[in-house]
């Protein structure tokens, strides 16, 4: 049931729980403090960790709600401490839905599952460090991925060494590390639907450690689209449960001779 009554609410939205929550497990991956942007098409977060080596933006559309109603703005912006939410969030079934509401003037959101009434503080988005400006990044190649086939590749070369090299050859996409003692390589079970150098071997070298962060979310995801350069940022695209929740995952390159 839809209660607006309190006019110093400003949005009401309900939603299935484990969508939401599968949402926040995703960001929360790189940042548990985020600035979420609320409009009349969805939710949109972009974070950067700490470090300034990793960055997600998410979207999630309107259209994945059971209702959504934004009151008197086309747009606002709240500070939010996702690890609170999800403690709370994973308590209950997930196939029940969830009612958020959220006051602007108090600075509180106010959640309902089942009889439960959850009410927390948003936080203060002056001092929330990890929103930056969006980046615009052109790749010359997209390639379809499995998630847990990229996973289970992480683990084996987390064994070897603290990076790992993505290599593009003729469409082929390789998976190599290596230390004085041992060698990995790993040709991905991989689909290039784009490759505008497909007579040059492209490489760049990643810390192994942000990438099992992030691949705790895509694990369980097909058709992953992955994109690199030589010496270049990875980019990673993705949807939550086929639905209209799209995120972009981004990773800076580690400089160093192997």
């Amino acid at each position: 049931m839809i209660n607006m009554n309190n006019e110093e609410n400003v949005f009401y939205a309900k939603i299935n729980l484990d969508l939401i929550k599968e949402y926040i497990f995703n960001l929360m991956l790189i940042n548990e403090e985020v600035c979420l942007n609320i409009n009349n098409n969805g939710f949109y977060i972009m974070s950067i960790d700490s470090s300034n080596v990793s960055m997600i933006k998410s979207y999630l559309s309107k259209n994945e709600f059971i209702n959504y109603i934004l009151k008197d703005s086309s747009n606002i912006k709240i500070g939010l401490d996702l690890l609170k939410i999800y403690d709370i969030l994973n308590n209950y079934n997930q196939n029940c839905n969830i009612d958020l509401y959220i006051n602007t003037i108090r600075q509180k959101l106010e959640i309902h599952i089942e009889n439960m009434i959850y009410k927390t503080s948003l936080l203060d988005v002056s001092v929330i460090k990890n929103e930056t400006k969006d980046l615009s990044i052109q790749f010359n190649n997209e390639i379809y991925i499995n998630g847990s086939e990229l996973k289970k590749a992480l683990k084996i070369a987390d064994k070897i060494n603290d990076y790992i090299i993505f290599e593009l050859n003729k469409n082929k996409l390789y998976i190599k590390t290596k230390n004085e003692d041992e060698n990995f390589s790993l040709c991905l079970n991989s689909n290039v639907i784009k490759n505008k150098n497909e007579d040059s071997l492209v490489s760049s070298i990643y810390s192994i450690e942000y990438l099992l962060n992030i691949s705790k979310g895509i694990a369980k995801l097909d058709n992953i689209i992955l994109s690199i350069g030589q010496d270049y940022p990875l980019q990673m695209k993705y949807n939550l449960k086929n639905k209209d929740c799209h995120f972009i995952y981004i990773l800076a390159p580690r400089i160093e001779q192997e």
